[in-house]
């Protein structure tokens, strides 16, 4: 270290050399990594946007310091980036802490820097593209939210002349799911097609693959389900670097990472005759299993959390599941893995808004062991639609003109001894309405004073009230 604090490893002998550079690198990065943090969470929020990152200079200026070139630190910016959104979407948004679950984000990071990040530098970082990635787990386990992760975790050069990172990553990142294209639309969609190629082809298009930008991904999922005709092309494609959009003959070179995700098997679609035996060996460069959530059950309190969080429903609303109740979750096999999760929570917060969810809820009404009675579902929707405390307490048998007063919630229960059947939606929505307008009457117009009456952000009454057309007599 000299008197400016400059510490050049190139003055050392090759073996220390190599450690202190390693240092010193280690140590540039932990100067910065709260703020790409903080960075990452800017750019979620801004999407398409390149959000500025200042600090790169700094790092740029310490590392040339040090003996590195200014190529060489600005590539190092791009790496600590790339490290910390891995380790951002990978550790921290992908939940769960059981032991299968720890191993899955293990391969996941290795996927990316593999174990040794020496390795990364010298032979892999430049070559992603020539490494697919292919997902096997069963349908609602998570492999969209783990090929979304690898997507955002790519390579992104910094710009040291703007002062900030080249694109978006978010922008790094397409997907398509092949089984809900048609064999003749997946081409187009995949490939792009020239105008006049097809009717309907009013122009050229870029497909999915001339849209992803350098150093990103490119993600097919249920790729088990792409057309044996189309498989030939995706295998030029892989191998060539190059497309053809539908209608064309020039080549079009891309610049990707390929990921897949598939629930069937596909040795034996191979096996059959329904899967290129070449594709697969092609796609299966770096499989990874997805574990269900029957293998990582405990890991359902924290997705519980997590998934109720996601939901950015009012907290008066959410419903409140007893440890018993939570137990009773973690005992289910859950054949629908996450997605069963969270069409679980979604039943609860409809069933049981603001109210106990006991481990004899789960089994009854939530796993749909027991369907639950029209009643309370029909008092559970009307819950959520509108506010009655006030209206509740009124005795209807006592009132001169019941038709002055909205009948307690409870009393619907009754609707079919009278008539045959009733257009619920429509019946809510008129409901809606009415309660609206008399929000905005008895505050002369306010929105914001509405909003707190119903129980509502001002935002979503406006939104109301733009669907149902109505108007403020007072702009606010």
């Amino acid at each position: 270290m000299g008197n400016a604090g400059i510490l050049d490893y190139r003055k050392f002998r090759a073996i220390d050399a190599e450690k202190i550079r390693m240092l010193l690198l280690f140590s540039c990065y932990h100067q910065i990594f709260c703020v790409m943090d903080e960075h990452i969470e800017s750019q979620l929020k801004s999407p398409g946007k390149t959000i500025p990152f200042r600090h790169g200079v700094g790092c740029v200026s310490n590392l040339c310091r040090n003996g590195f070139s200014e190529e060489e630190s600005v590539w190092y910016v791009g790496v600590f980036y790339q490290i910390r959104r891995a380790y951002y979407f990978i550790s921290r948004n992908l939940i769960g802490s059981s032991p299968c679950m720890h191993a899955f984000k293990r391969r996941l990071w290795n996927n990316l820097f593999t174990h040794d990040i020496g390795n990364y530098e010298t032979c892999m970082w430049d070559r992603m593209e020539e490494f697919s990635v292919l997902l096997v787990g069963e349908t609602g386990s998570g492999k969209g939210s783990a090929a979304s992760a690898l997507g955002y975790s790519g390579f992104v050069p910094y710009d040291l002349a703007k002062k900030c990172f080249a694109f978006d990553f978010q922008d790094a990142f397409v997907a398509a799911n092949l089984s809900q294209y048609s064999q003749s639309l997946l081409e187009s969609e995949l490939f792009g097609h020239r105008k006049g190629a097809f009717t309907g082809a009013l122009s050229d298009y870029d497909g999915l693959f001339a849209r992803c930008r350098a150093f990103g991904s490119v993600f097919l999922d249920e790729i088990g389900d792409m057309p044996l005709t189309l498989q030939a092309k995706l295998l030029r494609a892989i191998e060539s670097r190059t497309i053809q959009r539908v209608g064309g003959a020039e080549d079009i070179k891309i610049d990707l990472r390929l990921i897949c995700a598939t629930h069937r098997d596909l040795e034996k679609k191979v096996e059959s005759g329904d899967f290129r035996a070449d594709l697969f060996f092609r796609i299966n460069v770096l499989p990874i299993n997805v574990p269900t959530l029957a293998e990582r059950r405990t890991d359902i309190p924290s997705l519980y959390e997590t998934l109720l969080k996601n939901l950015q429903i009012d907290k008066s609303v959410e419903p409140i599941f007893t440890p018993e109740a939570i137990t009773a979750l973690s005992k289910h096999n859950w054949p629908g893995n996450v997605r069963e999760l969270k069409n679980v929570i979604e039943r609860a917060c409809i069933i049981f808004p603001g109210k106990e969810v006991t481990s004899s809820n789960v089994y009854e009404n939530l796993l749909r062991l027991k369907v639950p009675s029209i009643a309370e579902e029909q008092e559970a929707i009307w819950e959520l639609t509108s506010d009655l405390a006030e209206i509740n307490n009124v005795d209807i048998d006592q009132t001169t003109n019941q038709e002055d007063f909205l009948p307690h919630p409870k009393n619907y229960k009754n609707w079919f001894t009278f008539y045959d059947e009733i257009d619920l939606r429509r019946h809510l929505q008129d409901v809606e309405i009415v309660l609206i307008e008399e929000a905005l009457e008895k505050t002369n117009g306010k929105i914001a004073l509405a909003a707190d009456k119903l129980k509502l952000r001002r935002t979503t009454l406006i939104e109301k009230m733009k669907k149902y057309s109505i108007t403020s007599n007072q702009s606010n």
